[in-house]
């Protein structure tokens, strides 16, 4: 007798490894001390060189704020119907439950989870399907025009926005004077523990221990460019409520990395500010794919070579880093395991390509291909003539990429010109 219980585990199980591979069973120990980044330098072996380099006034010269959306999903069906906010709710997709409210996640529903195991967690769970993303596109643009009043905004993602706001900032120091500025939030220090609960998403880390008093005391001390941008980020935070519906939490730092590393440490609805000081040492105990831009291969490539941590990483140093994965990776990573990141917050403007994708039980014959193109077309050809009326554009190339049951890697492609039929469906 098939055990549906185990095969949809393993459904679950598969997808996860699929979108974002192995797990992680890494405990995110806080460094002994935090006494700032030239110390932790030299506890890593770094030459002067390097503790200079963390010194350079240029790392502090930005406010970057990241700025991620609670439960976005589950958010955008509450504000549809406000009903469900008093419900534990979870939002589905294929098999597993990809974010669920905060009266789902006290339940012990978790980000991942299986649906039978999410619904035997919390039996009165209250499940909408996610699978179209319209709803949510559309809520995400109103929530980036809110945050584009703010300075550059960059999105990452329908839920995540990157907003320099170096600018106004400056303004606030200006208007108020140094001196006069309030520090919004909390202010993380690099001896506080942290935590991620997800195994195959480490970058998804929360505070697990909060400032002691002598810490809260050292917070009022805060660089007035940071101390100003957290005043900008609750404004902005507070716009976004009363514009759209939708509660964010934020992190506030001189730099994108660090802003996004933060931003989720004291979810929900609040917001967390990391001086410069203690950037490289919060960054050590993290697991290598916490860091942006590491994705499974660069992960895979490092434990091949015995580093699974940020702090494992600076012992290679530049050029075998670059020697292993390439000039751009290699540079990236020998900056982002310091803390450093010069990349620019920058607006993406018109995506270069349109993709709906899918994954099914099974597709082995041409009529389970007809199958899956009847549920991907009517998605695409709807985004097509989105993107036509935004953009004034048309696109001339379709590509098809398919993978192999069971496989994690190794992707398929092929492309050819736009069918006719989606043409005539642009122009109508």
């Amino acid at each position: 007798m098939r055990d549906e219980g185990a095969e949809e585990r393993q459904l679950a199980h598969d997808f996860r490894r699929r979108q974002y591979g192995d797990e992680r069973h890494v405990a995110l120990r806080a460094q002994a001390s935090g006494e700032g980044d030239a110390a932790a330098a030299e506890q890593e072996g770094e030459d002067p060189h390097m503790a200079s380099l963390l010194r350079r006034e240029a790392n502090t010269a930005r406010a970057v704020v990241h700025v991620d959306v609670d439960c976005f999903y589950a958010q955008a069906e509450e504000v549809r119907d406000p009903a469900l906010r008093s419900k534990p709710l979870g939002i589905t997709q294929k098999h597993i439950i990809v974010t669920s409210n905060y009266h789902a996640r006290a339940a012990g529903v978790r980000k991942l989870q299986s649906i039978r195991d999410a619904t035997e967690a919390c039996p009165g769970l209250v499940l909408v399907s996610g699978e179209d993303l319209t709803p949510y596109r559309r809520a995400s643009k109103q929530i980036v025009a809110v945050l584009e009043r703010f300075g550059e905004a960059e999105k990452l993602g329908l839920d995540e926005v990157f907003v320099d706001v170096t600018e106004q900032a400056q303004h606030l120091i200006r208007s108020l004077g140094p001196e006069h500025l309030t520090p919004c939030g909390h202010v993380h220090f690099a001896s506080q523990r942290v935590k991620s609960d997800n195994p195959h998403r480490p970058m998804d880390l929360q505070a697990k221990q909060l400032a002691s008093a002598a810490q809260e005391t050292a917070a009022g001390a805060l660089p007035p460019l940071l101390a100003a941008a957290s005043m900008v980020a609750a404004q902005m935070r507070r716009t976004v409520l009363e514009a759209t519906g939708f509660r964010c939490s934020a992190g506030i730092a001189n730099n994108k990395l660090l802003a996004k590393l933060v931003s989720g440490l004291h979810k929900p609805n609040d917001q967390t500010i990391l001086p410069f000081s203690q950037a490289a040492a919060f960054v050590a105990p993290l697991p290598v794919r916490a860091l942006q831009g590491v994705g499974t291969k660069t992960e895979r490539a490092l434990r091949e070579r015995g580093v699974e941590l940020v702090r494992h990483v600076r012992r290679l140093g530049r050029a075998p880093l670059a020697q292993l994965l390439g000039a751009r990776v290699g540079e990236l990573l020998f900056l982002a395991c310091r803390g450093l990141d010069d990349a620019p917050v920058k607006a993406r403007g018109p995506p270069r390509s349109i993709t709906c994708e899918d994954s099914f039980r099974g597709c082995s014959s041409w009529e389970a291909v007809q199958r899956v193109l009847r549920v991907l077309a009517p998605d695409l050809a709807a985004r097509v003539h989105e993107d036509a009326l935004e953009f004034a554009r048309r696109p001339r190339t379709l590509t098809v990429k398919w993978r192999h049951h069971g496989s994690v890697e190794g992707r398929h492609s092929a492309s050819g010109p736009l069918p006719v039929l989606l043409q005539q469906q642009q122009q109508q």
